[in-house]
């Protein structure tokens, strides 16, 4: 068992705007010495869904505990997103793609 924390943010946070969405966060690595990708609820009892939901003014925290499985060596995290950004005034913003640079995962 393992503990994980991703830190998310607006990268050009006015404190106007709020950032709704989902984050899609994968696991790469090698089991049994094969290439192997694993979404975070695959190795997290704590996320029940492929997404995890984002509503955040400046950043939002996620963290929990995975079970890496046996025989497996994780090297790299994944994420993509979609999200939309909403100011006070009702305006939004739509975007999505993992290239956005609204949220940075680290």
């Amino acid at each position: 068992t393992k503990r994980y924390k991703l830190v998310l943010r607006q990268q050009d946070a006015d404190g106007d705007t709020y950032l709704e969405g989902r984050v899609n966060v994968t696991l790469a690595g090698r089991q049994s010495g094969e290439l192997r990708r694993l979404a975070l609820r695959e190795v997290s009892s704590e996320q029940d869904e492929d997404a995890i939901r984002l509503r955040f003014k400046y950043f939002q925290n996620v963290e929990g505990e995975i079970v890496v499985p046996t025989g497996s060596c994780l090297k790299k995290l994944k994420s993509a997103q979609s999200q939309r950004r909403r100011s006070r005034k009702e305006s939004t913003k739509n975007s999505s793609g993992a290239n956005d640079p609204a949220i940075v995962v680290r």
